[in-house]
């Protein structure tokens, strides 16, 4: 209850943030004014996993992880776009949750347990409680986390299954139970492709002017018309896109500055322009941006 009583408060005190700073900002409004490959830093006043030992329930001492109050405490991060929903925001390291803390040490395959903290989605508040799992490998990160092997009674459409196993989707036939690759809990997914950032893509060109319409808001996204033009997530121009992957999402232009300048001086260098080295992470040429805005008229 806690955290989610501490994100709307974020989202209120943001209308006046200064997002240099982070000060009333959240994870969105952190990147306002910035692109892909910037530093940013917002205030969260937790502590993603403060661990200690603890008994079990047969006596043995063993690592206990959970989130935890900590004020004045921030995140420092880098701009950078979602790999799945094509926004920009300053995103969190995710090892520094406590799904992945309570592993650091921990031989693989052994049990663990943390806190998987308090939430609100869809209008839904679920309160904090205690996930056990093992330390195994995330099936597309190989990051290792604390996991279950397979679903139990509270995880919907996953109860009883394992990664990879077939499950109902609202929106898709094509969905699969597989875990959060931050959050460590059960999903049932469906493929990212399958997404409209991704589908008004398919087969397009580098810089090709794209668009499509979000129905509701949700996971990130506002609702409405969305243009941008397609580019493949791992060039964006931030360090973590060697997190990400290597296909084509309709992306705002504004958001990839930082990457489309050094690809126009490493183009100039190229073809023996003797100024293109010192151009190179320096803002965007005029005739880029004139590009982009007549990309964004599409």
């Amino acid at each position: 209850m806690f955290l989610a009583v501490l994100l709307f408060s974020a989202a209120i005190a943001s209308v006046d943030a200064d997002a240099s700073d982070g000060v009333g900002c959240d994870f969105k409004c952190a990147c306002e004014n910035k692109v892909a490959g910037d530093k940013c830093e917002y205030v969260t006043n937790i502590d993603e996993a403060c661990c200690s030992m603890i008994k079990n329930q047969a006596g043995n001492m063993e690592k206990f992880c959970r989130q935890c109050d900590k004020p004045g405490a921030k995140v420092y991060s880098e701009c950078s776009i979602h790999s799945r929903n094509g926004y920009l925001a300053c995103f969190s390291n995710a090892n520094d949750k406590a799904v992945f803390q309570v592993c650091v040490g921990q031989k693989r395959g052994s049990d663990c347990m943390y806190e998987t903290p308090a939430s609100s989605r869809g209008g839904k508040t679920t309160p904090a409680y205690n996930t056990t799992g093992h330390c195994i490998s995330h099936y597309s990160s190989k990051e290792i986390m604390c996991l279950e092997a397979v679903g139990d009674e509270d995880d919907g459409e996953c109860h009883g299954k394992g990664v990879g196993e077939p499950c109902k989707h609202d929106e898709s036939p094509n969905a699969v139970c597989a875990h959060h690759s931050r959050r460590g809990n059960w999903m049932c997914l469906r493929p990212k492709e399958e997404n409209m950032v991704f589908v008004v893509c398919q087969g397009r060109e580098k810089d090709t002017p794209c668009s499509w319409v979000k129905e509701e808001s949700g996971h990130g996204v506002d609702q409405g018309l969305h243009q941008g033009v397609c580019y493949p997530h791992h060039e964006t121009g931030s360090q973590n896109d060697a997190l990400g992957h290597d296909q084509m999402m309709c992306m705002d232009p504004e958001d990839l500055k930082k990457a489309k300048a050094e690809e126009a001086a490493e183009e100039a260098a190229a073809n023996g322009d003797p100024t293109a080295s010192s151009a190179k992470g320096q803002s965007i040429s005029i005739m880029a941006v004139l590009g982009f805005g007549m990309s964004r008229l599409v």
